[in-house]
């Protein structure tokens, strides 16, 4: 006897094709299929085979099947539901990846709800640098099956994991071991390409220590260019001048310093000097490290940094480097410098973000960028170029209201600004953009972001005084 189960999928088969399924109906149901027209014997028919796939057939799991354990709870509750269309249309906007998104969220003290976000192999680094997501990314890479724990990087887990959560992972542990951090990037470096090295190599670069030091001093005895210049920039930052006696005699014999009876400095570049030879000494330059450039001159790097002076050939040069091997305090001191300076009425026309350079800016502190933000609300041609070269402006939940009303009455790009907006406004500055005229003809999508600071700021009423 044919049970049910065994008919069901040439029954489907003939409604599929708008066929009678009458012929390949169980035996068992023949009694109640032998009354009516055909159209109520075929009703009768998709009545019972519905019934019978609904209630008396049960799934049965296969034998491979464990159950998962359930999702880790984070440090931070998730976001309140007024918030979360928010979110969802806030990682649609051009220019607002899922990264920066998550970025507004943590300040805030929130993480995403994890049927509108959750971690996966295609966001990249949208997420590594946010260590709160660890346990879920966790129980995504065991699929649920090995309980959580604080992040444990090993030997024999590390080739397993997503490039991501082994970043995040490594800068957690660095923070707290970084020996330990030493020891797992160094065993596995030779196994990347050099870019790939970099990467890697930057995980001590936010809690940067004395601690690292033969770390890097290793990296530079053992690795292609590109590692070691990373790792005599990062020296550099510690005060570690990593330079050999004869390329500082190199360094001697090819920069010459030009004293001003003002008391600044520059490197001189001799008159007559093809275009290709100066863009060789940039280079040079900007591959030398501030502490280096400091021996082989003889010069503080403090007074270097105090004293050189701008609009010179190698001037933007000497930023880079600054921004790259120059410590904390140098950073500060030249980003201040650039801003304070006396401009000559040639560089009146010009953007005052000019003055500066991207990679300056990105490791400027957060009083100065402030401080930055200021100078800037003069000038109505100066907040498009400041978003667009400051990767670092993201550590300033603030801006000056002022120099926003005066960039947005230009008219400039402003529904792409919105969204930058929002990684920058505080929740007052957010809501009085959206009460004004800018953005009235705006679409739901491209406010989305600054409508999110707001109820961020409504739902998180210590942060949104800062």
């Amino acid at each position: 006897m044919t049970s049910p189960a065994t008919c069901l999928p040439a029954m489907r088969n003939d409604w599929m094709i708008g066929r009678s399924a009458a012929t390949h109906a169980p035996h068992q149901w023949s009694n109640t299929l032998d009354e009516g027209t055909p159209e109520e014997q075929e009703r009768r028919l998709v009545a019972l085979a519905g019934q019978y796939g609904e209630v008396a057939v049960r799934p049965v799991l296969p034998d491979t099947a464990r159950p998962s354990l359930d999702l880790p709870i984070l440090s931070k509750p998730m976001l309140p539901d007024d918030c979360r269309e928010l979110f969802r249309l806030s990682c649609q906007t051009p220019g607002m990846d899922v990264g920066r998104v998550l970025t507004i969220v943590d300040h805030y003290g929130f993480t995403a709800h994890p049927y509108d976000w959750f971690p996966g192999v295609k966001d990249g680094d949208a997420y590594a640098h946010l260590e709160t997501y660890l346990p879920w990314i966790h129980w995504a890479e065991t699929s649920g099956l090995v309980p959580w724990e604080y992040p444990d990087i090993t030997l024999e887990s590390w080739r397993g994991m997503w490039p991501p959560a082994r970043i995040a992972r490594l800068r957690a542990l660095h923070r707290i071991d970084p020996e330990r951090t030493h020891g797992l990037i160094s065993s596995f470096l030779n196994d990347h390409t050099p870019a790939e090295q970099k990467h890697l190599v930057s995980v001590v670069e936010p809690h940067l220590t004395e601690r690292d030091q033969d770390f890097l001093l290793w990296l530079i005895s053992d690795f292609p260019d590109p590692v070691r210049h990373q790792a005599s920039a990062y020296l550099s930052r510690l005060g570690v001048s990593t330079a050999t006696e004869s390329q500082l005699v190199d360094l001697r014999n090819f920069f010459t310093v030009h004293h001003e009876s003002s008391g600044n400095i520059f490197l001189k570049v001799p008159s007559g000097m093809e275009t290709r030879d100066i863009i060789f000494r940039r280079e040079k330059l900007a591959n030398t490290t501030l502490v280096d450039l400091g021996r082989a001159l003889n010069l503080d790097t403090g007074f270097i940094v105090e004293k050189w002076k701008k609009r010179t050939e190698l001037f933007d040069s000497f930023l880079d480097m600054v921004a790259l091997s120059g410590s904390s305090v140098d950073v500060d001191a030249l980003v201040m410098r650039c801003l304070n300076v006396k401009r000559t009425p040639q560089e009146m026309g010009r953007p005052l973000v000019w003055d500066f350079t991207s990679s300056l800016l990105s490791r400027a502190s957060t009083k100065t960028l402030r401080h930055v933000i200021s100078k800037l609300t003069g000038a109505t041609d100066n907040f498009h170029y400041f978003f667009d070269m400051s990767p670092g402006i993201a550590r300033v939940i603030d801006v000056n209201f002022v120099a926003v009303s005066f960039h947005l009455r230009l008219g400039h790009n402003k529904y792409n600004l919105a969204s930058q907006l929002a990684f920058v406004s505080t929740p007052k500055v957010a809501a009085r953009l959206l009460r004004g005229t800018w953005f009235s003809d705006a679409s739901d999508m491209m406010v989305a972001p600054l409508k999110l600071v707001v109820a961020l700021g409504e739902a998180s009423p210590s942060l949104a005084q800062e």
